[in-house]
């Protein structure tokens, strides 16, 4: 295999339900993805890791097999990140411009923004990502590029998002550290929002709810700036097991009924669904009406604590509009009964990563994961720098010197 250099970005999403590995490679600022893994995700649950090893083989496998299709080694990744104990915190600094011309430089920029990632955390709790909501440039506010301005005070606000260390140290530990090291975790409410939200949306007021298996991420923006990130421990696996119960039968068939049948659109009352079970011999026949009741009931739950959500952020729903990803937005029906719930407009989020198809909503994380790396890179990386640690390290010192 080739050795991966900076033209190489990989994003890992270790979800309830899928691991999933991208590796896209960078041409003229064009993100194209090289290489793909997915594999069924082992011994987390509600998006916490509950057993390293078995968490580890399956992302060492989505790894691999993206690897093996890029033809590349990785080294390192930027890893999705955010469980129920996520929150966050608003904060400031400011950097005085004391050189004679008064002129804004990067390195100032990269002060100000050290300066305002400071943020007084508990001992069991770390900031897992650092957003800059705006610069100001004495009396100039909303600045968003500011190197290269003139004024004698700059000025930073971030949105740091934070959770439970331990929570982030058995993520992490589920790579394998003699291969792989975490280049930078990245909040997925905030890969997702990267992937799939326009300027427009982040401009006048949206929220990105990203529904996954275990959990579902809400990252709120406004005015182009971050202003509300939070976790609640709710996703399509609890309509799975709604199923299972009401239904009576087992998980896997149970998320198998989800996927091919489930809705939140209305039924037939005489329609009538037959499927073969995973493990008994013979044909079952399911009650369509019965089915969309259990899921129905359940979406309705999900939505309602999505709502809550909101309000809480002090925000009511209808000034602004949700965007929907992660694999429970597949859902038949979800966006229209969601804009009924939270009275607001309310869409799917499909990702593009440069030329290629749009993917799947379930795949906005980790293609956000691959932008957000880019982001990163840009930042703090010259173009020719290689991939490995003694390249970033050299990378940042030229910029800092």
């Amino acid at each position: 295999m080739e050795t991966a250099a900076s033209e190489y970005v990989v994003g890992v999403d270790i979800g309830s339900s899928r691991t999933r590995c991208l590796i896209a490679q960078i041409v003229d600022g064009e993100i194209t993805v090289a290489g793909q893994g997915d594999e069924p995700s082992r011994g987390l649950r509600r998006g916490e890791v509950v057993d390293v090893a078995a968490a580890g083989y399956a992302v060492n496998r989505a790894i691999q097999t993206a690897e093996q299709q890029a033809n590349v080694d990785v080294q390192s990744v930027f890893l999705a990140a955010g469980s129920r104990h996520t929150g966050y915190v608003n904060n400031r600094a400011c950097v005085g411009i004391t050189r004679e011309e008064h002129t804004v430089t990067t390195r100032d920029v990269r002060n100000v923004l050290v300066a305002a990632r400071r943020v007084p955390l508990r001992e069991d709790t770390v900031a897992i990502s650092t957003l800059v909501r705006s610069y100001s440039v004495d009396d100039v506010r909303h600045v968003r590029e500011p190197a290269g301005m003139h004024g004698t005070r700059l000025e930073a606000e971030t949105h740091v998002v934070t959770d439970a260390r331990s929570t982030v140290e058995n993520m992490m530990a589920g790579l394998d550290p003699s291969k792989y090291e975490v280049e930078e975790s990245v909040f997925a409410g905030h890969a997702a929002a990267e992937a799939v939200l326009d300027d427009d949306e982040k401009k006048l007021g949206v929220a990105i709810v990203d529904i996954g298996a275990g959990t579902t991420s809400i990252m709120l923006y406004r005015d182009h700036a971050p202003i509300f990130s939070s976790v609640v421990p709710v996703g399509g696996d609890h309509i799975t097991s709604d199923i299972a119960v009401g239904m009576d039968v087992g998980l896997a068939d149970a998320a198998r009924l989800k996927e091919d049948h489930g809705s939140v659109e209305a039924v037939r009352p005489s329609h009538a669904i037959m499927f073969e079970r995973i493990n008994k011999p013979g044909s079952y026949c399911v009650e369509g009406r019965r089915l969309h009741a259990i899921v129905d009931c359940r979406v309705h739950e999900i939505l309602d604590i999505i709502r809550r959500e909101l309000m809480r952020a002090g925000v009511r729903p209808a000034t602004i509009r949700v965007v929907l990803s992660g694999g429970t937005s597949r859902l038949a029906g979800l966006d229209a009964l969601a804009e009924t719930v939270l009275e607001c407009l309310v869409r799917v989020g499909r990702p593009r990563l440069g030329d290629g198809p749009a993917m799947g909503p379930e795949m906005a994380t980790v293609a956000g994961l691959l932008i957000a790396g880019k982001q990163v890179r840009d930042r703090h990386l010259p173009r020719a720098a290689t991939s490995n640690p003694a390249g970033r390290l050299l990378g940042w010192l030229r910029q800092l010197f």
